[in-house]
């Protein structure tokens, strides 16, 4: 006799980057159909209403100017007790990867087992994904992935022989990332241009992209160094998941002797059986 399973309480989706649903698998299209109840937190409600009748945009819920985790706490607290008081199934849909760069969604993972919720994360196509084809690189090269803030915050040190993608670049310097401002005042960058150059020349070229899908990707290519130049750029794009990618540091294999034993076959026989 087969076990039963459990409902699942919350399902947690990514819609991709590209507009539409087009990027969304079959799986997570497949719990949206499951669902008694659809909450949008993609920006593209009207997509998403045509997957499914009762559809709840939480657009009006999430631009209200407060802080971040204000407004991450309150919506975290009503998705799980809408769940825990009126049962299973429940999709949370958001942009990009439900679990990449998401607070909300890892609260509801969090928050959710403590209250005994059966919460699933279902993989979508994130930013990092698509900008690996906007922008020509691979992070099986080698990669680190960072918040602009936490750079400052926790004082991160970069190696820079490593790519860089620096996420939430256009709201650097705050925690109100829904709060609307008419523009960046000059010196906004400099505090971030000087701790990204204690481990990358002035000179050295990122490039600011909001990575488009199937669109082509909106770019601008900057030197470490002035990168405050381009603040009307930056504020232009906050809102449009800006990021900014700087390629790793050129250097030649420091371990020569293992360089050299990766590429030999009798070191193979040292250390495997063949």
């Amino acid at each position: 006799m087969r076990k039963r399973s459990k409902p699942v309480h919350i399902y947690l989706l990514g819609r991709g980057i590209a507009d539409g649903v087009s990027q969304m698998t079959a799986e997570a299209l497949a719990a949206i159909r499951k669902s008694r109840l659809v909450f949008d937190l993609s920006g593209d409600v009207r997509a998403i209403r045509k997957l499914h009748p009762n559809v709840v945009d939480l657009a009006s819920d999430y631009w209200t100017g407060e802080l971040c985790d204000n407004i991450y706490d309150r919506l975290q607290e009503m998705l799980l007790d809408e769940a825990k008081t009126n049962g299973p199934t429940i999709s949370v849909v958001v942009d990009g990867h439900p679990m990449v760069f998401d607070d909300v969604n890892w609260g509801i993972v969090r928050a959710g087992r403590k209250r005994g919720l059966n919460v699933v994360a279902l993989p979508g196509i994130s930013c990092v994904d698509t900008m690996m084809i906007d922008l020509g690189v691979d992070i099986g090269d080698g990669a680190q992935i960072v918040h602009a803030n936490h750079l400052l915050t926790h004082n991160i040190t970069l190696d820079p022989h490593l790519q860089t993608f620096v996420f939430q670049i256009g709201k650097f310097g705050t925690s109100f990332f829904t709060r609307e401002t008419r523009a960046n005042r000059p010196g906004r960058f400099t505090s971030l241009v000087a701790h990204l150059t204690r481990f990358y020349p002035p000179d050295h070229v990122a490039t600011l992209i909001v990575s488009g899908g199937t669109r082509d990707a909106v770019r601008k290519r900057v030197r470490l160094g002035t990168l405050d130049d381009a603040r009307a750029f930056l504020h232009r794009h906050q809102d449009d998941g800006l990021t900014m990618h700087i390629p790793a540091y050129p250097r030649a294999p420091v371990n020569e002797a293992f360089t050299r034993a990766i590429d030999d076959e009798r070191h193979l026989a040292e250390i495997a059986l063949v």
